[in-house]
């Protein structure tokens, strides 16, 4: 069963119990199965069999596969680190994958205004949306044609306005370039990945995207879909706050801080604060 941390125990059950030998593949640090009720998320129907298996065995019955092909080594680095205990090797022949002279990983650090949809509760951030218009500009001036080009953001309200600013660019098939939820993206790659983070605030609230079970797994997804290039943009300081009603186990802030810590040590953080 490939993907089986995406399928839950009862789809994978007509399997199980037609098979002498059951090998399972999947990432169980990336995205569980899908839920469409969230308050039933944590029953055991919802867990996949992956988990449960590896929950109630150990990691005697898995197998790391430890030779990672899709991206350039600079964009495996903070996910093996954070995820995988560092134990993620990068193939030869996509270690040094580029687009043009562009850094293969950066960070933007930018202050916008955070704005909730007057209908819904999803949020959106015109700032940002803007600043990943020119980050999609500037990978098509590099030769990336825009069906290889993915942006990914959290928010539904987000990915309205960015796909409204991006559809108005001057360049080849704007429509092209893939503009959705870090859920939609899981399991998907393109040649290049932007992320926009959205919640910018000066109290360090950041929604679900701090929850300490699904927060690290939605960030992993995020930063794992791009081969060459990954542009990521946010508030940092709100990103890497503990929000005020939350204890430290409540949160995932810590890992947004570290990411901060590690574009920014490796001179790959841009500024646009005022």
């Amino acid at each position: 069963v490939d993907e089986a941390t995406q399928a839950s125990r009862p789809a994978t059950a007509i399997v199980l119990n037609s098979a002498e030998k059951l090998v399972l593949a999947g990432d169980h640090k990336q995205l569980p199965p899908y839920c469409a009720d969230e308050s039933h998320k944590e029953e055991d129907m919802h867990i996949s069999l992956f988990e449960y298996l590896l929950d109630r065995y150990g990691g005697d019955i898995s197998v790391l596969l430890q030779k990672q092909y899709r991206m350039n080594e600079a964009i495996a680095e903070f996910p093996n680190e954070m995820f995988y205990d560092g134990e993620l090797k990068t193939a030869a022949e996509n270690r040094a994958w580029a687009i043009s002279d562009l850094k293969p990983c950066i960070g933007v650090d930018i202050a916008g205004q955070e704005r909730r949809q007057d209908y819904g509760n999803s949020y959106y951030n015109p700032a940002e949306a803007e600043a990943v218009a020119k980050q999609v500009q500037l990978l098509t001036y590099n030769g990336v044609t825009a069906e290889d080009i993915g942006v990914i953001s959290a928010y539904s309200g987000q990915v309205s306005e960015i796909r409204s600013r991006v559809n108005n660019l001057d360049i080849d098939n704007p429509r092209d370039v893939t503009i959705d939820t870090v859920d939609s993206f899981q399991g998907g790659e393109r040649e290049a990945i932007i992320v926009s983070f959205v919640r910018s605030n000066d109290d360090g609230h950041s929604g679900f995207l701090e929850f300490p079970e699904e927060g690290p797994r939605r960030l992993n997804v995020a930063l794992t879909r791009a081969r060459k290039r990954l542009v990521v943009i946010g508030n940092w300081d709100t990103l890497g706050t503990l929000a005020p009603h939350r204890s430290p186990d409540q949160s995932c802030a810590h890992l947004y801080d570290s990411l901060a810590d590690h574009l920014r040590s490796r001179e790959r953080m841009l500024s646009k604060r005022d």
